[in-house]
């Protein structure tokens, strides 16, 4: 339950500099996908959707 708060906090935050929620999810999902779960997953999301920011 905290992780997914923590996802929306960290989608939320990429959201608002300029990352567009449907990346953010491709994103997020694509994470998901390769098998990476709690702390992990949150680190790895929050890196990835820092260097989609870096791009604009």
């Amino acid at each position: 339950m905290k992780e997914e708060k923590d996802e929306r906090s960290i989608v939320k935050q990429a959201t608002n500099n300029g990352v567009s929620f449907e990346k953010a999810a491709m994103i997020s999902r694509s994470i998901k996908q390769e098998g990476v779960k709690g702390y992990a997953f949150l680190q790895m999301l929050e890196a990835r959707l820092n260097d989609e920011q870096k791009k604009k």
